[in-house]
């Protein structure tokens, strides 16, 4: 039911207090354990997520974070590699990974080696490139968990937004 999450802004309409405060109260509670900020989840709601991952010189990296993106087990998603100007080959091992070889994996090259657009720049091109409305972040130094996506996806039907424990 996404009417019994209550968010900051909800409790404080219905309780007729500042919303920053009730928002530093919720943190406050949060911080000591006494508060999960954990919107109900929907598991019928599955949609396709395209999932970007943002690089530059990081091939050894890249490797294990397809290697665990593969691992998923959310049933349809793709994934969008941005390089931005890499020279280590980085991008070769982006497009030799299984995901690439299943048509699961695509990469987007930008920025040079002298000029790299940096990671939010890097970002918005994968947002860009992506084909499904859900975008999921991870770098190539992540290793996300096989329910990662299974976790956050569901919890969509009654939130905009969600993230996890970095």
């Amino acid at each position: 039911d996404t009417d019994s999450y209550a968010t900051p802004g909800r409790v404080a309409e219905r309780v007729g207090l500042d919303p920053a405060a009730v928002r530093r109260l919720f943190d406050s509670l949060h911080d000591r354990g006494l508060l999960a900020w954990e919107p109900p989840a929907r598991q019928t709601h599955r949609p396709p997520v395209s999932v970007v991952v943002t690089v530059r010189n990081e091939r050894e990296h890249l490797r294990d974070c397809l290697d665990a993106v593969a691992a998923l087990t959310y049933p349809a998603y793709e994934v969008v590699v941005v390089d931005d100007g890499s020279t280590d080959g980085t991008v070769a091992v982006a497009r030799d990974h299984a995901l690439a070889e299943a048509g699961r994996l695509r990469v987007v090259e930008v920025g040079t080696p002298d000029r790299p657009l940096g990671i939010g720049a890097s970002r918005n091109r994968g947002v860009e490139a992506a084909t499904h409305d859900i975008i999921a972040f991870t770098d190539a130094d992540c290793r996300p968990s096989e329910t990662w996506l299974a976790d956050l996806v569901p919890r969509l039907a009654c939130c905009a937004l969600v993230g996890g424990r970095i």
